[in-house]
């Protein structure tokens, strides 16, 4: 929990610079080592875990402390790859990373798995219903920069749980208003399919490309 929580800390000095020095190409050249260095411990963080804290499937039964952490895990996530789709300019293309069919899929996703485990431990640490919000946020902003078929599925899990206490500020509201719009009265299974699969081949593929960029 602690080097999740270092990872956290880190990102949150990078999104401060990606406002600060938006389309400074110096600037962001010079960065770049370091971002893809971070963006790999970010990809490998999950399987160092003990099998304990992993969660290998939205489907199988794990311990809510391996759930807490994959819901972390996953909003990290969410928040490099989207950040990075959005920002576009410099920093978006000094990382490699657009807003393409294929990194949407991913972020999907994990964004679908964050709807499914966040239901199971929200009881348990109030910041999970701010992973959710925090979630359905990239999701829409995501979408608005790039409609997105496979996002409203997702958003369907977000919009079953609209009436509850923890999500009657303005914020979550004025969210939950977007997702119904966008969904016009379309349902979706309350069940998805697992996107395990899509997770591990995006995952390890990326993966793979940063080793041989940081070994240069």
């Amino acid at each position: 929990m602690i080097t999740l929580g270092l990872m956290v800390y880190d990102f949150l000095s990078v999104l401060s610079d990606v406002s600060e020095a938006a389309n400074d190409s110096v600037f962001w050249a010079s960065k770049r080592r370091s971002l893809l260095s971070f963006e790999y411990e970010m990809l490998i963080f999950p399987i160092k875990l003990s099998l304990e804290l992993s969660v290998v499937s939205d489907n199988v039964q794990s311990s809510s402390e391996a759930l807490m952490l994959h819901l972390l895990g996953n909003t990290l996530m969410i928040a490099y790859y989207g950040t990075a789709a959005l920002k576009k300019g410099e920093y978006g293309r000094n990382l490699s990373l657009y807003p393409v069919p294929g990194l949407y899929l991913f972020i999907a996703g994990i964004a679908t798995s964050n709807f499914i485990v966040g239901p199971r431990i929200r009881d348990h640490w109030g910041i999970v219903a701010e992973c959710e919000i925090f979630t359905a946020r990239y999701l829409l902003a995501l979408n608005r920069e790039m409609p997105f078929e496979d996002f409203k599925p997702s958003l369907y899990l977000f919009l079953r749980d609209r009436t509850l206490k923890v999500f009657q500020t303005p914020e979550a509201q004025s969210l939950f208003d977007e997702a119904s719009s966008l969904l016009a009265g379309k349902s979706y299974p309350d069940n998805p399919p697992d996107a395990a699969a899509v997770y591990w081949v995006f995952s390890d593929t990326r993966r793979m490309t940063l080793e041989l960029y940081l070994s240069n």
